[in-house]
């Protein structure tokens, strides 16, 4: 099972924790400006996971990917839900140096996956 797991990665999508969030990245408060200052993409007039729009001085957080959305919304995704953009699918928060480095190399049919025997069609 854990060759499997390594091979096709975890069943559940990853998160992030509320504190890697506040430390990566950064809230803004929504106003006519928004879109110039953080080069927003799509649309800049609605958070695109409730769907609802953006009222003057609103905190939204803005993410690597130039996609923002309100606080609240984006920071529940990112934890309970996958640590991705909503919109792209790009990385929400970029992980850790230590968590990219855990994951070690992936088995070749040099080193087990012969040992397996046939698959089971």
């Amino acid at each position: 099972m854990m060759l499997l797991s390594s091979l096709i990665g975890p069943a559940r999508p990853p998160t992030t924790t509320q504190s890697e969030i506040d430390a990566n990245l950064p809230i803004a408060l929504y106003n006519e400006n928004i879109v110039t200052e953080y080069d927003l993409l799509g649309n800049a007039e609605k958070c695109q996971v409730c769907l609802c729009d953006y009222i003057t001085n609103e905190e939204i957080r803005v993410l690597n990917c130039h996609h923002g959305f309100h606080r609240e919304c984006i920071d529940k995704w990112l934890t309970e839900g996958s640590n991705k953009c909503p919109i792209c699918r790009g990385v929400g928060v970029p992980p850790r140096e230590s968590e990219t480095n855990n994951s070690g190399p992936i088995p070749t049919t040099s080193t087990g996956l012969d040992s397996m025997g046939p698959p089971f069609f």
